[in-house]
């Protein structure tokens, strides 16, 4: 458990500025993710790209290092497992989905390597976890400490509580529903209510680079 964050998730100011702010930080995610995709039919649809979560993730991490200021946030080596940032070198994973979606434990490559690494699994890091429930307000920023999860673990056993798909490019391995709630309802975990309303802001994802290609004498229009 880390007193810093529990401390940062207690702090009114700080909590209404994450309530206040995120949603409309999310919608401009999802739009800046948005793509055109073509169905069998021939008639075209809008989605969002998976590249939102790497978005989503960094919109966190700002926040936190807005608060908590930058010199006691660190970003840790790539490949570490369950460990997105520490924070005054506690490790935390962040973690958003959407409604009640399946959270990932671990991103894996086929059968084998899914099977092998539900056995030796292990949480290793609290967890920060956004719930987004568009037109809907409802608990969604749950702070899961790693020994709940630990605890937890220990009740289930990985082989009640991890889940694979079979084959290839199975995405990797789920955290069943069951265990999630009983995480997030833990009563040493702090949950935030989030009222996710959108603002309709219209953003066209080419804009910046569209601006950055014209006559502007190489300058970033983000930074300008």
């Amino acid at each position: 458990m880390n007193p810093t964050l529990i401390t940062l998730f207690r702090n009114a100011d700080y909590v209404e500025l994450l309530r206040q702010n995120l949603p409309r930080a999310f919608e401009v995610a999802d739009a800046e993710a948005r793509r055109v995709q073509q169905r069998k039919t021939g008639l075209t649809y809008e989605s969002v790209g998976q590249e939102v979560g790497v978005v989503r993730e960094k919109i966190i991490i700002a926040y936190l290092r807005h608060t908590l200021g930058d010199m006691h946030i660190d970003l840790p080596a790539a490949n570490s497992p369950m460990r997105d940032v520490l924070i005054f070198g506690q490790p935390l994973e962040i973690k958003t989905v959407t409604r009640n979606g399946k959270v990932k434990a671990k991103w894996t490559a086929d059968t084998a390597s899914a099977e092998s690494d539900i056995s030796e699994f292990e949480f290793t890091s609290d967890l920060l976890l956004v719930r987004i429930w568009w037109e809907t307000e409802r608990d969604s920023v749950f702070y899961i400490p790693m020994e709940v999860l630990q605890e937890l673990a220990g009740q289930h056993g990985s082989s009640r509580y991890l889940t694979s798909a079979t084959g290839t490019n199975n995405r990797g391995i789920d955290i069943a529903p069951g265990f999630m709630d009983a995480a997030e309802s833990h009563r040493d975990t702090v949950r935030i209510a989030v009222n996710w309303q959108r603002s309709g802001i219209r953003i066209d994802p080419m804009a910046r680079w569209m601006a950055y290609w014209s006559d502007r004498g190489g300058r970033d229009p983000l930074y300008d």
